[in-house]
């Protein structure tokens, strides 16, 4: 009987952390900026629901571009909370696969979706994001770098298969 109760609360809670509030969906394209004082940063992010995460980050000055970087991988929502895995990390002058099954994860705290509007902070420094929800993105990010892509798709697919089976096998 013990084994039994065990089994329905761990498959309604995996339930209710697959089945989060659609008020809370952060799948989709997503379009922000974050200015500090020391920093202009436009970002672009794409959230699948198969778990495929793109992000891509340009870093400006005076108005004009001094670098971008994207980041690749998975991502998971539980409530109003989301997750990131990086798996690859691309700028202008690299491309870095990152560590096997131990790549950098940040979780955020989603405060509010409203309409086409999310607004969520990073739990490791506080920073507040804001984003506008966009049916596609404006240009082309990949820019045909097939080899890029498919470099991409190898790395996230063997990163679910066997990093986070071992997660999951782990909790």
């Amino acid at each position: 009987m013990r084994i039994t109760k065990i089994v329905i609360t761990t498959i309604v809670l995996l339930f209710s952390c697959q089945s989060y509030s659609n008020d809370l969906d952060m799948t989709g394209i997503w379009i922000g900026e974050n200015i500090t004082s020391t920093e202009h940063r436009k970002i672009y992010t794409v959230r699948s629901e198969d778990g495929y995460y793109f992000s891509r980050h340009e870093y400006y000055q005076d108005g004009v571009m001094k670098r971008w970087l994207h980041n690749y991988g998975v991502w998971g929502q539980c409530d109003n909370k989301f997750w990131t895995d990086f798996i690859v990390y691309a700028s202008a002058t690299s491309i870095k696969s990152l560590p096997d099954c131990n790549p950098p994860k940040f979780n955020y705290i989603i405060q509010s979706v409203n309409q086409n509007k999310a607004t969520y902070v990073a739990e490791r420094d506080s920073v507040e994001y804001t984003m506008e929800r966009r049916d596609k993105l404006p240009f082309e990010f990949f820019t045909g770098n097939n080899v890029l892509h498919k470099f991409v798709l190898e790395k996230i697919d063997k990163y679910k298969q066997e990093c986070l089976k071992e997660r999951s096998e782990a909790n």
